[in-house]
């Protein structure tokens, strides 16, 4: 059976568990509109561009739809255009997401070579818009004028009106969940689901965000939340339909502010307490919103995992990066947690994942130490250590970063550092966790796998120490690397390099061939692909 359009994204070359929200949104309104859709997902099994474009090919569509997350990928999603151009030269392509949307009102010139081989673009919610250009195109009528779409015309973008946003979250279908299906034969139902509640974000102000940007491009209000009666019977039809009881709230805010926010959540505690299995599960939050007696509630009904974005415990980067938050508030909010039970080490049974930006162009020497004080302290992963600042299509702080004179295009990042020393040190400290965790990340991958499924044939105690092993080893390059920054000469670079090559001697060490043979057995005991190296992500 041909399908009318097929849906995938971009995640090219890696094997993780992770549904195509957007796609699986898309795919619900076009079902329920009588439409055959089928979305390909290539990181189920961690396919190629060039496995992708066959996968297509053989799907005999006449619409193809490639959701694009970000900038980055814009390169991979020329070469996929242009192989399925080479098999069949009509395709109808659209592209949506987050990237384009944001890019081509606010940098449209990164967007010219890929608007001149596709025909169209999606911009903001797409689901008004998508059962309009599929309705044309298979019925081969104009579809120029459609609201909501951006296409090349005359040499330039045309941009159409925006399409209206949708108002009632609950009038939509659940989300498609072929993909989730997939994970589910391949791994078991244990496994989490995601959940969306919510479209846009209540507070809305973060200068490194482009949620503000995404949100403006359409009509209607900026944030909107499906009630909790309608989030809850999505969580009973998941767990009858696969045997799913864990799920992941993918919102970048899960609590409202105020009274409105404790009323919800309270209603969404009590609808689970009516539920007849019990469920866990995690979501984004803000940290000045934690407040014991309501997470008391959400504990007892199954929380378990928070992502909190800090971004940093530096109270100038704080108002730089408009977070609305003080130290105080971060460890308030942590201890509170504590108090809970939870914890930010990464094999801590009820975790807190932390958001943090450690390289930005006003960085200092001081915020460096205070940053590995901070996660030392807490036993966050070292990952935090080359977090940096990016610089996405309509952020508001790309003009604040250009009004100080630091905004550098030609540079990875897109900005420069106030202080060169700070530059150094992080292009080395980075490029060691780099080159590190090609195996740090398949050790973790193993024992997130054993923890999960519980596989009694590996223990997992060998790959914890030797992650921690791992870790500590960028730990120290870090605070060595801050510490001799201090030293005034000229023989910084020289230094550098000297450490470099001790903090790698000393991880190969770690990682010798009897080790790296354990790790390459185990992957394939446990049926995991060389490339599975962020599965999961807790």
């Amino acid at each position: 059976m041909n399908n009318d359009i097929v849906l995938t994204s971009s995640m090219f070359d890696t094997v993780k568990i992770a549904e195509p929200l957007g796609l699986e949104c898309l795919s619900a309104v076009l079902k329920q509109n009588a439409y055959k859709v089928k979305i390909i997902e290539p990181c189920i099994e961690g396919l190629s561009i060039e496995d992708m474009a066959d996968r297509i090919n053989r799907e005999h569509s006449k619409i193809v739809g490639i959701s694009l997350h970000r900038d980055k990928n814009i390169n991979n999603i020329l070469k996929l255009v242009s192989l399925l151009r080479s098999f069949k030269s009509d395709y109808f392509i659209i592209i949506g997401g987050h990237g384009p949307s944001v890019g081509i009102i606010n940098n449209p010139e990164i967007y010219k070579s890929l608007a001149q081989v596709v025909d169209c673009f999606i911009l903001g919610e797409g689901e008004k818009t998508i059962l309009k250009i599929v309705k044309a195109v298979l019925n081969e009528q104009r579809w120029n004028d459609i609201p909501g779409l951006a296409f090349w015309g005359n040499n330039d973008f045309v941009i159409n009106d925006p399409s209206e946003k949708i108002k009632d979250l609950d009038s939509l279908p659940f989300m498609q969940r072929e993909v989730l299906s997939e994970f589910v034969r391949i791994y078991g139902n244990n496994i989490p689901a995601s959940i969306v509640l919510s479209r846009g974000c209540a507070y809305n102000k973060c200068r490194y965000c482009t949620v503000v940007a995404y949100e403006n491009i359409q009509k209607g209000l900026c944030y909107r939340q499906r009630s909790m009666r309608n989030v809850v019977e999505e969580i009973s039809f998941l767990y009858h339909k696969f045997g799913i009881t864990e799920f992941n709230f993918e919102d970048d805010n899960f609590i409202l502010p105020g009274a409105t926010g404790k009323s919800r959540v309270e209603e969404f505690c009590n609808l689970v307490n009516q539920l007849d299995f019990s469920i866990t599960f995690t979501f984004f939050c803000r940290i000045d919103y934690v407040d014991y007696e309501l997470f008391s509630k959400l504990v007892a009904v199954g929380l378990k995992g928070l992502y909190i974005g800090i971004e940093s415990i530096n109270e100038e980067t704080l108002s730089f990066f408009s977070k609305g938050i003080h130290k105080c508030d971060i460890y308030n909010g942590l201890n509170m947690l504590r108090k809970l039970g939870f914890d930010t080490s990464i094999d801590a049974e009820k975790r807190i994942m932390i958001g943090y930006i450690c390289w930005h162009p006003l960085t200092t020497l001081d915020e460096l130490r205070a940053t590995s004080e901070f996660l030392k302290e807490y036993s966050l992963p070292h990952k935090i250590l080359r977090r940096r600042l990016r610089l996405y299509s309509g952020a508001q702080i790309i003009n604040d970063i250009k009004a100080l004179g630091l905004l550098s295009p030609e540079t990875k990042t897109g900005w420069t550092y106030r202080n060169p020393r700070i530059k150094l040190i992080e292009e080395n400290i980075c490029r060691y966790i780099d080159r590190v965790d090609v195996i740090r990340d398949k050790v973790r991958t193993i024992e997130k796998w054993i923890i999960r499924f519980q596989n009694r044939q590996e223990d997992s105690t060998f790959f914890k120490v030797l992650r921690q092993q791992i870790d500590n080893t960028c730990f120290e390059y870090f605070d060595c690397a801050v510490e001799m920054a201090r030293i005034e000469g000229n023989s910084f670079e020289v230094d550098l390099q000297r450490l470099d090559n001790k903090m790698y001697n000393k991880f190969q060490e770690l990682v010798d061939s009897q080790v790296m043979a354990k790790i390459n057995d185990t992957l394939d005991m446990l049926n995991l692909p060389q490339n599975a190296v962020d599965v999961f992500r807790k």
